[in-house]
C-alpha cells in the first residue's frame, strides 16, 4: 500500500475505520517517525468482512463528535491533507475517554512530523493510560528532540517502570537516546537510568551500546564489563564488546569475542559474516573463508568469499566466485567489479576497464567508475579520467566531495599539484563546510609552501568541530615543523593527544615536538611508542633523527635501515639520512 495516498492500513470501507477506532488496537497508517515506539504488545486486529459494509454493533456508541473527527481526519489522510488530518484528530483525541484514539492521535501526528500535535496527544494518551510504556516512549522521543533532557529522562524512566521486558526496553532507550541532539547530555541521561539499576545487566549492555555509538570506546568496555561481571557470556555482549574492541585497534580480543559468539550461536549468518570479515581484515584468509563456508552458498556469501580471496591474492578463486554469481544470474555487477579487480592485479588494464564500463548502477558503480579514472590516468589518460569524474559527478551529487577528492589526487599523483589546489578550492565554494575537502586543500598548501591556506582551512575545522584530533595533530605538527611557534603546536598536539592517546601519527606528533623543543628524552619516549603503535616510515625517520642527535648512531642506521627495507620508496628516510651523511 503506497503510505503517501492512504492514511490507514484497515481497509477504505466506513466500518473498518470504526471498528479500528473502538475495537482495535491503532495501526499507523504508515512507518512512524524514526522516534516513535508502538505499543507493548501491539497486534493488528481481525479485519472487519469487507463484503459486510456498515457500521459494526460494537462502535454504535461512539460519542457523535468525536465520530465526526476520525472519520473526517481518515478522509482527509487518504487525501494526503494530513495536516488537518492530524488537527482533526487531536481533536478527537481530546473529546474522547478511549486511550487507543489518543494513541493513533499520536501517530498521525508523527507521521505529519507536527511536534506540538504529537506532544498534546501524547500527552492525552498518558493522561488517560499512565501505565502505557509506549506513551512515555513518544513523550521521551519529543522531548528529546526539543532537548529537554529531564524530561526525557523522566519519561524514560517509566518506560523502565511499566515494562514486562526490560532487555527490549533498554534496546529501545538506546535507540531513542543515539538519535538526541545533544550528545553529552543523552550520555548523562543513559547513565543516570542505569545508576538506578545497578543490578542488571542489560543496563549496563544498553549504556556501552550507547557509548560505541558515539565514539566512547574506552568508556563503553568499562561498562561492558559490568555487564560480564553479572552475567557471564552472552552472544548480544560478546557481539559488541568484539566491535568495541576492533575500534580500540585490539583485534586479538575482537576475534576471541566473536569466535565465542559464533560458539554459542552458530546459526546466526550474520553474527558469522561479521566473525569472516574480521578474520579478512586480521589476514587470516583461510580461516574466514571456512567460516563462509558453513553458510549457505547464496549471492551475498559468494561476494563475501571473492572479497576474502581477492584480499588473500588468490585470483584464481576470487575469478571462480565471480563466474559463479554471473552463472547464478545474481549480483551481476559484484560479479563484474570482482572480475575488473581481478583483471587490475594481473595487469590487464583493458579487461578491467571493459568490466568496470558493465556496471551502470548499484553500490558498486561509484567505486567501480572511480577505479576506471585511476587506470585511465596511470596510463596517460588524465584528461578522459578526469571527464569520466565530472560525469559522475554530475550525475551523483550526494557523492561529489568524494569524487572532487577522487579527481584532486589523480592531479596530485599526476605531479599536477597547483591544478589540484584550484580544484580543490572551487570544491570548498561549492561545499564551504566540508572538512574533508578543507582537509584535503591544508594538506596539499603545506606541500606548495602556501602556510597560511594551511593554517586558516585547519582552524576552520578546528572552528566547527573542536574535538577533531586529525585536524588538532595536522595543525600541531605543521606548527612544529615548518614554524617555530612551537608552544602553540604543543598546545594544539596535546589537545588532540588528550582525545586520541593511542593514534600513532599523534603520538609521533608529541616526539616531535617535544624534538624541536629540546626534550630529548621525552622525544625519544614518544616516537619509540608511535613506533609501536603503528608502523610508519616517518615515524620511524624522526625516531632515528632523534636517535642521532643524542649519540646513538648505531642504533639510528638500525631503525633507517630496517624503514628502507619495509618501504625503499620513502622519501622521507631517504632524505632523512641524506642530512646526517648517511
Amino acid at each position: 500500500m503506497n503510505r503517501q495516498g492512504h492514511i490507514i492500513s484497515l481497509g477504505l470501507s466506513v466500518a473498518l475505520m470504526l471498528a479500528a477506532c473502538a475495537n482495535a488496537q491503532p495501526r499507523a497508517y504508515g512507518d512512524p517517525d524514526d522516534h516513535a515506539v508502538p505499543a507493548r504488545n501491539e497486534t493488528p486486529a481481525p479485519a472487519a468482512p469487507v463484503t459486510q459494509p456498515g457500521i459494526p454493533e460494537t462502535v454504535t456508541n461512539i460519542d457523535p463528535e468525536v465520530l465526526y473527527h476520525v472519520l473526517s481526519a481518515e478522509i482527509l489522510g487518504q487525501r494526503s491533507d494530513y495536516a488537518t488530518a492530524t488537527r482533526m484528530y487531536v481533536k478527537a483525541a481530546m473529546a474522547s475517554e478511549d486511550p487507543e484514539i489518543a494513541e493513533r492521535a499520536t501517530r498521525v501526528a508523527l507521521f505529519a512530523k507536527d511536534a506540538e500535535s504529537a506532544q498534546l496527544a501524547a500527552a492525552r494518551w498518558l493522561e488517560l493510560e499512565p501505565d502505557n510504556p509506549a506513551a512515555h516512549r513518544n513523550l521521551a522521543a519529543l522531548a528529546l528532540r526539543e532537548g529537554s533532557m529531564i524530561q526525557a529522562a523522566d519519561h524514560l524512566g517509566q518506560v523502565l517502570d511499566y515494562s514486562s521486558e526490560q532487555g527490549q526496553a533498554w534496546l529501545l532507550i538506546t535507540e531513542l537516546l543515539r538519535y538526541a541532539r545533544d550528545i553529552d547530555g543523552a550520555l548523562e541521561v543513559m547513565s543516570k537510568l542505569v545508576d538506578e539499576y545497578p543490578d542488571d545487566a542489560e543496563a549496563y549492555l544498553a549504556f556501552a551500546a550507547l557509548l560505541h555509538q558515539k565514539g566512547v570506546e574506552d568508556q563503553a568496555l568499562e561498562e561492558i564489563n559490568k555487564a560480564f561481571d553479572l552475567q557471564g557470556a552472552w552472544p548480544e555482549a560478546l557481539s559488541l564488546r568484539s566491535a568495541i574492541y576492533q575500534d580500540l585497534g585490539q583485534l586479538e580480543q575482537a576475534q576471541e569475542d566473536l569466535a565465542d559468539a559464533v560458539g554459542m550461536e552458530p546459526a546466526d549468518e550474520i553474527l558469522r559474516i561479521r566473525y569472516a570479515e574480521l578474520l579478512r581484515q586480521m589476514g587470516r584468509y583461510d580461516a574466514a573463508q571456512a567460516q563462509l563456508a558453513e553458510l549457505p552458498q547464496d549471492s551475498a556469501v559468494l561476494v563475501q568469499r571473492a572479497f576474502v580471496a581477492l584480499a588473500a591474492e588468490d585470483h584464481t578463486q576470487a575469478e571462480e566466485f565471480a563466474r559463479q554469481l554471473l552463472r547464478f544470474g545474481e549480483d551481476r555487477n559484484a560479479a563484474y567489479f570482482i572480475l575488473a579487480r581481478v583483471a587490475e592485479e594481473r595487469g590487464d588494464i583493458d579487461t578491467a576497464l571493459a568490466e568496470y564500463a558493465k556496471i551502470d548502477d548499484g553500490r558498486f558503480y561509484p567505486q567501480a567508475q572511480t577505479r576506471a579514472a585511476y587506470l585511465m590516468a596511470e596510463n596517460g589518460r588524465l584528461d578522459d579520467a578526469r571527464e569520466l569524474l565530472r560525469r559522475l559527478r554530475a550525475d551523483n551529487v550526494d557523492l561529489s566531495e568524494d569524487l572532487y577528492l577522487a579527481e584532486g589526487d589523480l592531479l596530485v599523483q599526476s605531479g599536477l599539484e597547483n591544478v589540484a589546489f584550484d580544484l580543490y578550492t572551487r570544491a570548498i565554494e561549492e561545499a564551504p563546510n566540508s572538512t574533508s575537502l578543507r582537509y584535503a586543500r591544508a594538506l596539499l598548501a603545506e606541500t606548495l609552501d602556501r602556510l597560511d591556506i594551511t593554517e586558516n582551512d585547519l582552524r576552520e575545522i578546528i572552528q566547527r568541530e573542536p574535538d577533531n584530533a586529525v585536524a588538532l595533530n595536522a595543525l600541531g605538527y605543521t606548527l612544529a615543523d615548518r614554524t617555530d611557534r612551537y608552544q602553540e603546536a604543543l598546545a594544539l598536539i596535546d589537545e588532540a593527544y588528550r582525545l586520541q592517546p593511542d593514534e600513532a601519527a599523534i603520538v609521533d606528533s608529541m616526539g616531535w615536538i617535544h624534538y624541536r623543543l629540546g626534550n630529548l628524552d621525552e622525544a625519544l619516549m614518544y616516537l619509540r611508542r608511535a613506533l609501536d603503535l603503528g608502523y610508519d616510515p616517518e615515524i620511524a625517520a624522526h625516531f632515528g633523527e632523534v636517535l642521532w642527535i643524542v649519540g646513538e648512531h648505531d642504533h639510528a642506521r638500525l631503525i633507517w635501515a630496517d624503514a628502507l627495507e619495509r618501504t625503499p620508496e620513502s622519501d622521507i628516510v631517504q632524505e632523512t639520512m641524506k642530512r646526517f651523511g648517511q
